[in-house]
């Protein structure tokens, strides 16, 4: 089962492909309001977006290059927004390897230091950081430091203003927060002793009803795990 993967900046995707974008979010979340899918879209840089050999949309994920300055200092980051894939291609590395390739493409331009402001909702979105990265935060194996809890609070309250909550990380809209459809944010029993999974459940238990949990890790090569590597090996 082959799929395509292209990154695509906003500004290029056609009107068919901005409909199947907020079709499939409507297929998989509940209360999804068009007219705010297509403002967020078009506050995004770009897109990896996901076809089949048909042509036919599989999922997709936003992105954008944030910056910001602390303590006379300027970070980058990419800053992840909606993602999705089709049940059915659950488990296929295509996304994998189109965010490998965005980090490199990023790194290349010289973007450092370069990190990756993650929010998600959904357990399959957080465990891509341990698939990714040795070192992410808030994690279960250690507390996060000081320096990037304050980088994170930072892009946080920037991109999010009263919706960031600073305690805890976690982003809550005042408007009603569209959210994954019961039977695609169930968690398999046999998945429940995984300690990320764990993790997840415990900071973030209002993710059924939208709330997302922020989320950061620096974009280094020594922070790649061998499955990054191999991804970036072959760009």
């Amino acid at each position: 089962m082959k799929i395509r993967d292209q990154i695509l900046p906003v500004s290029d995707l056609s009107e068919s492909q901005i409909l199947e974008m907020l079709h499939l979010m409507e297929a998989n979340y509940e209360n999804v309001i068009p007219k705010k899918f297509r403002s967020d879209l078009m506050k995004k840089d770009g897109v990896l977006l996901l076809t089949s050999e048909i042509g036919n949309l599989c999922g997709f994920s936003t992105y954008k290059l944030i910056k910001t300055q602390l303590d006379s200092k300027k970070y980058f980051a990419i800053f992840s927004g909606d993602t999705i894939i089709q049940k059915q291609y659950w488990g296929h590395f295509a996304l994998f390897r189109s965010f490998a390739k965005l980090m490199n493409h990023f790194l290349e331009l010289g973007h450092q230091p370069l990190y990756w402001f993650l929010i998600t909702k959904g357990i399959r979105t957080y465990l891509m950081l341990p698939l990714f990265f040795k070192e992410f935060y808030p994690a279960f194996s250690k507390d996060t430091p000081h320096c990037l809890k304050m980088l994170m609070d930072q892009f946080g309250k920037e991109l999010f203003g009263k919706s960031y909550h600073e305690e805890n990380g976690i982003i809550r809209l005042e408007l009603p927060a569209d959210y994954l459809k019961s039977h695609l944010s169930e968690i398999p029993a046999g998945k429940l002793t995984n300690k990320h999974i764990q993790f997840f459940l415990e900071k973030n238990p209002g993710f059924v009803h939208g709330d997302e949990l922020s989320c950061i890790t620096e974009i280094t090569s020594s922070n790649f795990t061998s499955a990054t590597q191999k991804f970036i090996k072959y760009q």
